[in-house]
């Protein structure tokens, strides 16, 4: 008997496209898949959802045969549903109006899982039928949707059957998703009661991502079962049901939810500031609770150091590197797995300046008894101040300061009157990170009396080029100038 059957397709806003077409006429109707939206039909003889269909998968393709048709010769097809460029098998589902008035899903006849439509493998068919939990027309995410697989006339004829039968139905279970973030593998426990050791278990875990795992165990004894999630979990929540049968036919179901955060978090800091300490602290953080982290060091000269530390209950390690560097910018790289193998890795960088150079002149001999004493630094920034002590002939100090100009240089002169004699000056400079240098000059000599001098010039004689004679006090190479 053939129906007429309208197809609306539901995205998350509105109908974007409705098709009419009858069923067991021969022709099928091929339509593209597309994601993140419903395939709502309607029976236009109830204006219903029809209550059951059967569904195959046929390589990346759905087809759906309505009653009255074999699935061998289907009414619609859905290309490309399975694709996973498409993905719409992992967001759209087919779905229906019952005479109740809610909106369902299109569920497996089983209730198995893996007969759901979006979970058919090839060449797989199922018989569906209206139930799970009510949901709206329009397209929404719901990756929990294969958490309630029973069809609406099984619950009602379950329920009947509770209230008549009086058989033991006191089975019981528990499931434990684990509050292990970083495990992307975790392994799921739990317990049973009344139900005996053999029975299968059966987790059905949906990801972050909508993506679902099902995967078997049995009850042991002691009433315990445990297995190991097969193929790894995003990063984000994701939720864990379990359902088991005791030989009595009891079906006990319990659901449990936890989160993957399978990113490492690692820290690494070196002192942020030029610094004159070349044995510095390197700090860090982590959430690699009592792993090891593994610096490795490399200095301005290319070497490396490698040092390894571990991370402390607060999250925290730090370690001194044991060799001196030598000065210049250096690089520090940490690494640190946590318990899983994931693996992270973070990098700074810091320098280290550990000399600084100063020069001082002052006139080796001059009448200048404010002399203007000079000199130049090296490592030593712009502004800082250099000091100079100038100790003269009687012994007596003077104090001046000066600062660093952009090219290094500085120059000062001495404010009050030095006395005839020798003299010294000492200059001091600190740069920024805390080197100190020195340096001095001495010997110098202050001389502010003029020297006496005599000349003795022939009274006669008939040479034309007599020879001047005379006497001084100056020192040894002073040029005397004669003026005839």
């Amino acid at each position: 008997m053939s129906k007429n059957i309208t197809l609306k397709i539901n995205n998350a806003k509105e109908t974007v496209e409705t098709v009419q077409f009858q069923t067991a006429s021969g022709e099928v109707l091929r339509i593209p898949a597309q994601s993140k939206v419903n395939y709502q039909f309607i029976d236009e003889a109830t204006q219903f959802g029809p209550e059951n269909i059967m569904t195959k998968r046929v390589g990346d393709n759905l087809e759906v045969a309505f009653e009255g048709s074999d699935i061998s010769n289907p009414d619609l097809i859905i290309e490309g549903y399975y694709s996973s460029e498409i993905d719409a098998s992992k967001s759209s589902l087919l779905i229906g109006q019952h005479e109740n008035g809610g909106m369902y899903p299109y569920v497996p006849e089983s209730a198995e899982p893996a007969d759901a439509v979006t979970m058919l493998a090839e060449e797989v068919e199922a018989g569906q039928a209206l139930g799970g939990e009510i949901i709206n027309s329009l397209w929404a995410p719901n990756p929990l949707w294969l958490l309630a697989l029973l069809p609406l006339g099984a619950a009602a004829a379950a329920l009947a059957k509770n209230d008549d039968d009086d058989k033991d139905n006191k089975a019981f279970i528990t499931v434990d998703a684990p509050n292990d973030p970083s495990n992307t593998k975790p392994t799921i426990t739990g317990t049973v009661d009344d139900v005996e050791p053999g029975q299968v278990v059966t987790l059905t875990i949906i990801d972050s991502k909508g993506d679902t795992q099902i995967v078997t165990t049995t009850v042991q004894e002691g009433g315990t079962y445990s297995v190991e999630v097969p193929n790894e979990l995003p990063d984000g929540p994701y939720r864990v049901e379990a359902v088991v049968a005791d030989k009595a036919g009891n079906v006990a179901k319990a659901n449990d939810s936890s989160v993957i955060d399978s990113v490492v978090l690692l820290t690494v800091d070196a002192p942020d500031e030029v610094s004159n300490d070349n044995t510095p602290l390197i700090i860090g953080t982590s959430d690699a609770i009592g792993q090891i982290v593994t610096l490795t060091i490399t200095d301005s000269e290319g070497v490396t150091h490698t040092l390894t530390v571990p991370v402390n209950e607060e999250g925290k390690y730090f370690i001194e590197v044991p060799d001196e560097l030598p000065d210049g910018k250096y690089t520090v790289e940490a690494t640190v797995s946590n318990t899983t193998g994931k693996t992270a890795t973070a990098t700074d960088e810091g320098a280290i300046d550990t000399t600084a150079l100063i020069t001082v002149d002052a006139p080796d001999l001059t009448n200048d008894n404010t002399p203007l004493i000079t000199g130049t630094t090296t490592d030593a920034e712009e502004g800082q101040v250099v000091t100079l002590t100038v100790t003269d002939a009687n012994g007596s100090t003077q104090v001046v300061t000066t600062t660093v100009k952009a090219d290094g240089s500085y120059e000062v002169e001495v404010p009050s009157e030095l006395p005839s004699g020798t003299y010294s000056v000492e200059a001091t400079v600190t740069d920024k990170v805390g080197n100190v240098a020195t340096a001095k000059d001495d010997g110098n000599t202050i001389d502010t009396t003029a020297p006496v001098i005599t000349v003795d010039v022939p009274e006669t004689g008939n040479d034309t080029t007599p020879t001047l004679t005379g006497s001084t006090d100056a020192p040894a190479g002073t040029v005397v100038t004669v003026t005839v």
